[in-house]
């Protein structure tokens, strides 16, 4: 008996002995967006409020694979990065089902020039950066489709910081980029219209350029798991941490903790809309 007491203290001091209870406990965060996309800068700040793992996938096939091996992970799910894997005929990206909501957000699109810029949107020829997977023909034709003196040329970049990129080094006339960045650079840009039609301080895309299938459009973020408990305390930290509730608030992002199956089922509308709206 003493013997097998020496060999088991000897294991723990090597650390090779634990409770595997505990090391079950640890989250892992699966991203399937891009780190520096808003919905990438989301997720990271999910994994810090539930002290979790990462994993980001190369794209959003693998991530589902990740989420039916790892114990304990949730998803970040991206309606972009959903609607790109439609267009791309990838499988298992969309929301499956009879998974666990955490909780939904999003953030909506601000359009934006230099502090000093002169160009009129609405009026003039001009260079319109945005992501990549929105900046096709089909988009720019809704964009010009209409009677008014200029044109938008739809310029594509890899996401809302390369276009703040290009946009400062003056390639493009006009950024087209997350809510949050926009917010952060005001001392550089102005941002004088808004995919989100409850913003006072803009102008509504949908006012002046009535073509736009999707004027309102936004990134919406789905967190979901396969895990009773895992969801319940994801939902919990979310509601409860200070900082994550502080970067909401300057990020662009609204969340709902409390989401019903009808945000789930509006989502996945939106992501159809945007396919039937611009795919390629």
């Amino acid at each position: 008996m003493k013997k097998i007491i020496v060999i088991c203290l000897a294991l723990i001091g090597l650390g090779l002995l634990h409770d595997s209870n505990k090391s079950n406990t640890k989250i892992t965060v699966i991203n399937m967006s891009s780190p520096a996309s808003p919905a990438g800068v989301f997720a990271q700040a999910v994994k810090k409020t539930v002290d979790g793992d990462w994993y980001q996938s190369s794209h959003c096939s693998q991530g589902h694979d990740a989420f039916t091996n790892i114990k304990n992970s949730v998803v970040v799910y991206n309606s972009s990065v959903a609607f790109a894997a439609l267009n791309k005929q990838l499988k298992n990206c969309q929301i499956p089902k009879n998974v666990l909501i955490s909780a939904v957000a999003k953030t909506p699109m601000h359009i934006c020039k230099l502090l000093n810029g002169t160009t009129d949107l609405e009026r003039d020829k001009v260079k319109l950066g945005m992501a990549s997977m929105y900046a096709v023909k089909k988009h720019q034709d809704q964009f010009n489709n209409q009677s008014r003196n200029g044109s938008v040329q739809l310029i594509p970049y890899s996401g809302s910081k390369t276009v703040l990129k290009a946009l400062l080094a003056g390639d493009i006339e006009w950024g087209w980029m997350g809510s949050g960045l926009a917010n952060k650079n005001s001392n550089k840009i102005q941002c004088e219209w808004t995919t989100d039609k409850t913003d006072k301080t803009k102008q509504f895309l949908g006012d002046k350029f009535s073509r736009l299938t999707i004027p309102d459009f936004a990134i919406n973020v789905v967190i979901y798991t396969a895990d009773k408990k895992t969801a319940e305390k994801v939902t919990a930290l979310l509601k409860e941490n200070k900082e994550f509730n502080k970067y909401t608030k300057t990020s662009g992002f609204t969340i709902n903790t409390e989401p019903t199956q009808q945000d789930v089922d509006n989502i996945n509308q939106i992501v159809q809309k945007m396919y039937n709206t611009w795919s390629n």
